[in-house]
């Protein structure tokens, strides 16, 4: 069971997230796109991924890196990736352009675990912390960036890896 998200807990994964995972992403190329439109004006948008996406140009479409908070007040977070592509997509929906595409939008798109088999997310555990300290989140924060090649290997190859599970 991971720690239930209190205040002090979502402040110190979403710090760690901002000082180690997001700069990860962007030292490989990624670029921060902040939630603009109706996406922003939703809470549980909002709420889930406040980070926005991050996305980086490919001659095939955009590489997308979208960093998920669990939305039931769970200290925890996953990665969904996906390429969407250069001339945007047919969704149930409608038309969806390029920029606006969410990786669960497509067609095939990755899902990134601790355990991809148990889809069990990157958080805490209270049996082996149960008093946690920001540390404790920067520590978690700093395993998950350093997943990025392996992030980047699975966009390249469309394969399942050790922490990507790519859903159909």
């Amino acid at each position: 069971m991971s720690i239930l998200m209190n205040d002090n807990a979502r402040h110190w994964l979403s710090n760690g997230i901002r000082k180690h995972l997001i700069p990860a992403f962007q030292h490989r190329g990624f670029l921060l796109v902040p939630l603009s439109g109706q996406d922003a004006r939703q809470g549980e948008i909002r709420s889930v991924f406040p980070f926005g996406r991050l996305r980086r140009g490919t001659p095939t479409g955009f590489e997308m890196v979208e960093i998920q908070l669990d939305k039931h007040g769970r200290a925890a977070f996953r990665l969904n990736i996906g390429i969407a592509p250069s001339g945007g997509i047919s969704h149930a929906a409608g038309p969806v352009a390029q920029e606006d595409v969410w990786a669960h939008f497509l067609d095939r798109y990755g899902e990134v675990y601790h355990c991809p088999l148990l889809r069990r997310w990157f958080s805490l555990w209270i049996w082996a912390r149960p008093a946690s300290t920001e540390a404790d989140f920067d520590e978690l924060v700093t395993g998950v960036a350093e997943l990025v090649p392996e992030v980047e290997l699975a966009l390249r190859s469309g394969r399942n890896s050790r922490h990507v599970r790519w859903v159909s």
